[in-house]
């Protein structure tokens, strides 16, 4: 990702200013001959873990630790490729805004039950909605488990749905989104489109076939697209 994607995003605002900001990176960009790579995300406060207390008790109450690994999307599909593993069976065409975009670098956990998996009652809502609930369905598990330093979110990136269903494929051979879960889709906030009018849902796992990952309106709210239970550690560092 570099400063040509920056300057793709700047050209939608419809702001006069950013189309002059936009301009002055083209130009930069005749005069050089190639793009301006942008800098890895900070990595500072990022790579949060579970504490071993953490740890203890969400084992304990039936969930999973797993690594995204910070992948982008292609280098996921790569790995599955050298595995001889399937991947993807369709990846919305968004760019740079998807495909580009790592994994979280923390720690997560989640529910591999299928009927905890997903958290109840959110399909059919919502993205503002669905948070809400979210938000609500953290308060409970950290007064139920008794840590405060847990939280659950709704992914910013499509590769930390993507990320966990393939560390857990290696781990168990048993397909996330697969049949076991209804085929249904888990909702995040990583955009397929340069407006934001939709973000990526990560779904439909076919063992033969891989993980669908396609857009969909935040405002929109399918029965088949759910907030998945994902918890992560929040110590302070967001």
């Amino acid at each position: 990702m570099g400063m040509e994607w920056v300057e793709r995003k700047l050209r939608v605002t419809n702001d006069p200013r950013d189309a002059e900001r936009a301009d002055v990176i083209a130009a930069m960009h005749k005069a050089r001959g190639k793009d301006v790579p942008l800098p890895r995300r900070e990595q500072v406060g990022k790579a949060d873990k579970f504490t071993a207390v953490e740890k203890r008790a969400l084992s304990k109450d039936g969930a999973i630790i797993l690594k995204p690994l910070d992948q982008t999307i292609p280098s996921q599909r790569e790995a599955q490729r050298q595995k001889e593993k399937p991947s993807f069976y369709f990846v919305a065409n968004a760019e740079d805004g998807l495909l580009n975009v790592p994994s979280s670098l923390a720690e997560v956990a989640i529910y591999p039950d299928p009927d905890r998996f997903f958290i109840p009652g959110t399909g059919g809502k919502d993205l503002a909605t669905q948070e809400r609930m979210v938000s609500r369905d953290g308060e409970t598990l950290r007064e139920r488990l008794g840590l405060s330093g847990v939280d659950v979110r709704i992914p910013n990136e499509a590769s930390t749905l993507t990320g966990i269903t393939f560390d857990y494929l290696d781990q168990t051979g048993e397909w996330l989104f697969g049949p076991d879960y209804g085929y249904r889709y888990g909702r995040t906030k990583n955009p397929t489109t340069k407006s934001g009018s939709n973000a990526a849902v990560v779904g439909r796992a076919h063992p033969d076939d891989g993980l669908d990952v396609r857009g969909f309106g935040p405002g929109g709210g399918g029965g088949g697209v759910l907030a998945v239970r994902l918890v992560v550690p929040n110590h302070g560092n967001k």
